[in-house]
């Protein structure tokens, strides 16, 4: 069981996300925008992080510029989900995101970038 923070705007993902990663045993925290992530990461410990790129008040990019600054190495891996992989992807991983999962995904997709990614 890892524990696992999602951070996306749309309530209908982060409830996507919590079900299926709720099947698989993790425990699952969710934010609602890149600032709201970064105060609930810098209050917790979290093994992943999936995080959104289109969001109000600090989106995905932000985040990632944000967490890399002020938590460097320390911070879990970050899987970027996004519906413009092809955009944001370079982007996104120079930034320090682990991977970019493009949107929609389907549930076996998710399972295995999680695994990928997460600590051994």
């Amino acid at each position: 069981m890892a524990r696992i923070l999602t951070i996306d705007d749309s309530d209908h993902i982060r409830q996507l996300l919590g079900i299926t990663l709720r099947m698989k045993r993790h425990d699952v925290t969710e934010a609602t925008n890149g600032q709201e992530g970064f105060d609930t990461l810098r209050s917790g410990q979290f093994d992943l992080v999936l995080c959104d790129v289109d969001m109000p008040v600090m989106t995905g990019l932000e985040f990632l510029v944000k967490v890399r600054a002020e938590i460097g190495a320390a911070a879990p891996p970050i899987l970027i989900l996004t519906a413009e992989p092809k955009e944001t992807r370079e982007q996104a991983l120079g930034l320090g995101a682990c991977g970019v999962l493009a949107k929609p995904f389907a549930p076996m997709a998710l399972f295995e970038e999680i695994e990928r990614h997460l600590p051994r």
